[in-house]
């Protein structure tokens, strides 16, 4: 059974668990050691205190009260914009494809609507079709793409 909650001060061991394996997971995705690199700048050794801070909410989901998956977003405002800035969302590969990442998306969102967002933006990697259809899927729509070329790498001639 699928359970999804506001994560509270008692479930830190289980988000840390759940956050290193989903750094972990970024490693064989096309942008995801970028990703991870920018990640483990913001939360160092792992440290996801500041998650818990105010502006923020964290979702646990559950599978027959298991801890499977969990699902981050923060507030922030640009000009007159205030966005919802859906910061990570991740499910166990084990308990994909049941609809848990559909459920805590459902509970991030209704937990934070009295916030007053304008928008909310999500992440996506190129390539990873999972994470762009369940997006579109509850009504977000591409607007950005960035591009990178490393420099320590020739570029076409």
């Amino acid at each position: 059974m699928l359970n999804v909650r506001v994560a509270g001060e008692d479930d830190r061991a289980e988000i840390a668990r759940l956050w290193g394996r989903a750094l972990a997971g970024l490693a064989g995705l096309r942008g995801g050691s970028t990703l991870a690199a920018s990640l483990g700048d913001r939360y160092p050794s792992g440290d996801i205190s500041s998650l818990f801070l105010p502006g923020r909410v964290v979702v646990l989901g559950c599978l027959d009260d298991i801890p499977v998956g969990f699902s981050y977003a923060e507030l922030s405002e640009m000009g007159e914009e205030r966005i919802l800035n859906l910061e990570a969302i991740f499910v166990e590969p084990e308990a994909r494809r049941v609809g848990m990442a559909d459920v805590m998306l459902e509970c991030l969102l209704a937990e934070t609507s009295s916030w007053g967002a304008t928008s909310v933006d999500a992440p996506a990697l190129p390539g990873d079709r999972a994470t762009k259809s369940l997006f579109e899927s509850h009504g977000f729509r591409a607007r950005l793409l960035v591009m990178r070329r490393d420099l320590d790498r020739p570029g076409p001639d």
